[in-house]
């Protein structure tokens, strides 16, 4: 009679803590991903208002090395691009594993939405969570121009 009054405790023990961690763990997650969504938003912002000069003029120094600077502090690659979709900048030579080897170089049709929202002037969050256990990285992209948009700036941070 013990073992199984004590079966069907644990039973339901186990059963309300996986019932209770659940939503916590999913709440846990969402707020690191509002964190680190917000983080990166404002990086990117910062490095559109000083992509701005470098697109309309063409002159990439100061630009590149502020975001191999960023890429060295924070291991986000970064990469900006033209209103036609063109690299005007990037933080590495090799962007593989990064992913954004699929926004440069390819046809400018194939652009992410990400992307292809930025290049429309607006400015796009994400509605999923960051699991722990998800491996594609994290792409924020940002009009560049004050006026008129006239190229974008795309950062991929790791979620590892």
């Amino acid at each position: 009679m013990r073992r199984r009054v004590t079966t069907v405790y644990v039973t339901l023990l186990v059963v309300a803590c996986l019932g209770l961690a659940w939503p916590l763990s999913g709440s846990i997650a969402a707020r690191g991903t509002s964190e680190m969504l917000l983080d990166r938003i404002n990086d990117t912002a910062r490095l559109s208002g000083l992509a701005e000069p470098t697109v309309l003029t063409g002159s990439v120094g100061t630009l590149s090395g502020e975001l191999a600077a960023y890429d060295e502090l924070y291991g986000v690659a970064g990469v900006v691009l033209d209103r036609d979709g063109r690299l005007v900048a990037s933080s590495r030579d090799d962007l593989g594993g990064t992913g954004l080897e699929e926004i440069v170089g390819g046809d400018p049709a194939d652009l992410p939405g990400e992307v292809r929202t930025a290049l429309a002037g607006a400015r796009l969050g994400t509605d999923t969570v960051v699991w722990p256990w998800r491996t594609d990285p994290l792409v924020v992209a940002e009009p560049v121009g004050s006026g008129e948009v006239v190229g974008v700036v795309v950062t991929a941070s790791p979620t590892g």
